[in-house]
């Protein structure tokens, strides 16, 4: 039978259409190139050739300026009178100090390195400094043609055997009249160092390169000398080379010496450059710049299109390759990806035995150790010998070792599981560790795979955050109050919620967690639940603690007033909870309730009716006017939220003040009616001063004022038996007054011992009460403003409740005051000593 062919056809289509995608774009990548080098040697030489006729042209202009100076050197008329008065006549050694002056000052002026002042004959007179007198071969040739034509002379760059260095010489002859005409009195020999200036000129690029350089040559027979050799690299002084192409550019007549192109530089190395001919001397300038600085970045961007075809060329390569290799056989694929799989897991598992972190065991099925890797070994102490063929046994500690064979029916059953048990060491030390075991066929055969780790270290911090966490519980559930965390959802479900929530609203706190059986916004009294929600979000918007008082509903049915303080707490920039603080203020919300039914009882008294039309009436109208037009505006539809939040606030301000007026009013109505009483007991004045000067303290510095006080007792002699809320209050009253008609200055509180009395006083340096006015100012109702014209916000109460308050308490008030500089309030009461009987207070009516 003819043997079946199973040779897949081969697919030419796509092979074809993905050799030809590769000729593509390999094309496009070699013309993309090539184009992206042509442009930027075109840009190089564009740039060499106007760095180079810009150099010819800053060193031409370089060597006319010394002829210039030279120029105004050589018609110095003083300096020639001083050199002909050296040279011809007497005092020569005067005139020679006075021509090494001039020297001096030229060279210093002129930047020369040395001056050398010759006679008629060429010989040398005086020289600046005097080192420089020597002369050259060079140099005297040059000086023998100047002295036979006196004609101002700028020497090429030279060094001389005397002179090792190189430099130029300005000859200037310095002629003096003489019968009508002009005789050579002398050659002033000025000498230029190129490194001061030239050299330097030449090193600056205009733009940036680490191979940019520009080389100021001539030629010397078939050679080239390149002048500011000791600016090149690896050269110190001038050097020779042969010419080369770039050089005999400038000289063959076939080729513009304006034009760059690429050649190879004295290194070697392959550059763009231009050279130019310095005008009027026998200089050349060759500008240049290595190719392969001017390439790199083409070059760069070359090798990654490269790269990415690479890696074109392997992914084309691959899916031919796939093409080819999807129609043989799928079994053989299988298979051999199965060998591929079988290797990487033994590999796998061999690197993880021998280099885990973890005890990895491999057990069998009489739970003897078959393997071990070298945690195990060093863990457990026992050599890899000795370890291996161990019984499991063995490695637990007595109280463990009966649990094993529940443990390894349950691991049969359920082919794995996780155990936590304690095992021995060698040395006979014990470690918790968590185990996490496997059922594993190995050729048929059933072993058994063990990964344990120690944790004793985790052990240890499980049992300080359980005795930490016990001892914060108990912190926390002993607190008059509500510490929770929650979810900043509909339902601000609990996370966490302490023992106090019990207390406050009968329900236990694992009810809230998680919504499992109540939420908490469920026992929040539906009218006050936006308030709460609209709060806490803008709290989050601005980043600040939020504060509400709202109302609960208990288990009972009943309602409390709680007080709320909280925050967001964020994770990397995410709100992740709410947490924050809840107490009951039932009580507090009970006592306003009594203030207030106590104002309204108050303005029912036939008493106060007369005194509070005459005078507070301007003080009720005003918030009330304010409480009741907002309120009308927040009703209106065109009213915004900004408008709305302004208006609460004008509200709240106004609320606030009508309380305080209403304050007023309950005390003066008590006073009137004999229900004030005096609750004496030990109170520290020192104490009371202080906690008196931290309550003002923010709002005086808020008004731009320093709040001082003073006491004149040691703390254990400062105990005196009186009603300690009165005197507050007669404090508070004074203040008020102090921090409301004091715009700029200083206020004071303080007390002194005047015999059996303690006199308390409060200073300011407001605007002060006249005198026909400061009787009257105790005075139910009074105040200095007229209704007409007044500035300052109050009832007229505060003083006269403050004196009725002394009064009461056994003593007196009574003030100083200068108009415009401030007053100055005392009041005395009894230094009653704990141990001294209590002074009776005088009793009165106050009507």
């Amino acid at each position: 039978m003819k043997k079946k062919n199973n040779k897949s056809p081969f697919p030419w289509n796509s092979v074809s259409v993905i050799l030809f995608t590769a000729a593509v774009l390999t094309t496009i990548i070699i013309a993309y190139s090539e184009g992206q080098k042509k442009r930027l040697l075109s840009d190089a030489v564009t740039e060499m050739e106007a760095i180079a006729n810009v150099k010819s042209i800053q060193v031409s202009d370089w060597k006319k300026e010394h002829l210039n100076d030279a120029t105004l050197i050589h018609e110095n008329v003083t300096l020639v009178e001083h050199i002909d008065a050296m040279f011809i006549k007497e005092n020569s050694i005067r005139e020679k100090s006075r021509l090494n002056q001039l020297l001096t000052t030229l060279i210093e002026n002129y930047d020369f390195r040395g001056a050398v002042m010759l006679d008629a004959g060429g010989n040398p007179g005086i020289a600046v400094p005097p080192e420089e007198a020597v002369m050259g071969e060079y140099l005297r040739s040059t000086v023998t043609k100047v002295i036979s034509n006196p004609v101002i002379s700028l020497s090429d760059l030279h060094m001389a055997k005397v002179i090792d260095y190189l430099h130029l010489d300005l000859l200037i002859p310095m002629r003096m009249p003489y019968e009508g005409d002009t005789v050579l009195a002398g050659v002033l020999v000025l000498r230029i160092d190129p490194e001061k200036e030239l050299f330097p000129m030449l090193s600056t690029w205009p733009t940036p390169g680490s191979t940019s350089e520009c080389i100021l040559f001539r030629f010397e027979g078939d050679s080239v000398i390149y002048l500011n050799g000791s600016h090149l690299a690896g050269h110190d002084k001038a050097v020779t080379f042969a010419a080369g192409p770039m050089e005999l550019s400038v000289m063959n007549p076939e080729t513009d010496a304006n034009e760059a192109s690429v050649y190879t530089d004295y290194t070697g190395t392959e550059v763009v450059a231009s050279v130019r001919k310095v005008p009027e001397t026998n200089w050349y300038i060759i500008a240049k710049k290595e190719t392969s600085e001017i390439l790199a970045r083409s070059i760069r961007e070359v090798t990654m299109l490269w790269m990415i075809m690479g890696i074109v060329y392997i992914v084309l390569a691959i899916m031919a390759w796939l093409i080819i290799k999807s129609t043989k056989a799928r079994y053989l694929r299988e298979r051999q990806q199965e060998e591929l799989n079988r290797q990487a897991i033994m590999k796998h598992f061999d690197f993880v035995m021998k280099y885990g972190n973890d005890i990895i065991l491999l057990i069998d099925s009489e739970m003897n150790i078959v393997e071990a890797n070298e945690r195990a070994v060093a863990t457990y102490g026992y050599p890899r010998e000795q370890l291996i063929g161990m019984n499991i046994s063995d490695i637990r500690t007595p109280d463990e070792a009966p649990l094993l064979s529940e443990q390894v029916r349950n691991l049969h059953e359920a082919g794995s599981s996780y155990i936590e048990t304690v095992h021995l060491r060698r040395d006979g030390s014990m470690f918790p560790i968590e185990i996490s075991a496997y059922t594993v066929e190995v050729e048929g055969k059933r072993f058994f795979q063990s990964i344990g780790r120690d944790i004793t270290d985790r052990k240890r911090a499980e049992e300080e955050m359980l005795e930490s966490n016990k001892k914060l519980s108990t912190i926390i559930n002993n607190l008059r109050g509500v510490v929770f965390r929650c979810n900043n959802d509909h339902d601000w479900t609990m996370q966490y919620i302490s023992d106090g929530i019990y207390e406050l609203a009968g329900y236990l706190p694992n009810e809230f967690i998680d919504n499992k059986i109540r939420t908490f916004r469920s026992i929040i009294d539906p009218e006050d639940v936006e308030v709460v929600r609209n709060t806490i979000l803008e709290a989050l918007e601005t980043g600040y603690l939020y504060t509400i008082e709202y109302r609960i509903i208990t288990s009972s049915g009943s309602r409390k007033w709680v007080w709320e303080r909280g925050r967001g707490y964020y994770e990397s920039d995410r709100l992740v909870a709410l947490e924050g603080f809840i107490s009951d203020i039932t009580e507090r919300k009970l006592i306003e309730e009594e203030l207030i039914r106590a104002k309204e009882k108050a303005e029912q008294s036939d008493r106060l009716k007369t005194a509070f039309l005459h005078n507070i009436s301007h003080e009720i109208r005003t918030p009330m006017n304010a409480i009741v037009g907002f309120t009308t505006l927040l009703d209106s539809p065109d009213t915004t939220d900004d408008s709305r939040r302004q208006y609460i606030d004008i509200i709240y301000q106004s609320s606030n003040q009508l309380l305080s007026i209403i304050t007023d009013i309950v005390d003066i109505s008590n006073i009137e009616t004999g229900l004030v009483k005096i609750s004496r007991s030990t109170v520290n004045i020192n104490q009371l001063i202080r906690r008196l000067h931290n309550q003002y303290l923010m709002r005086a510095q808020g008004q731009g004022l320093v709040l001082n006080f003073t006491t004149h007792l040691d703390d254990q002699d400062a105990q005196v038996v009186t009603d300690e809320t009165k005197v507050i209050q007669i404090f508070s009253n004074l203040l008020n007054n102090a921090l409301r008609f004091t715009k700029s200055g200083r206020i004071e509180l303080g007390y002194v011992i005047r015999g059996e009395m303690v006199e308390f006083f409060v200073s300011d340096t407001g605007i002060g009460i006249a005198p026909e006015f400061r009787e009257k100012v105790f005075d139910r109702f009074f105040q200095v403003e007229g209704p007409s014209s007044k500035q300052y916000s109050g009832t007229g109460l505060g003083l006269s409740i403050s004196k009725a308050y002394v009064e009461l308490l056994g003593g007196s008030i009574w003030l100083f005051s200068t108009p415009g500089k401030g007053s100055l309030f005392c009041f005395s009461i009894p230094f009653a000593k704990p141990s001294e009987p209590v002074v009776q207070a005088r009793k009165s009516s106050h009507k």
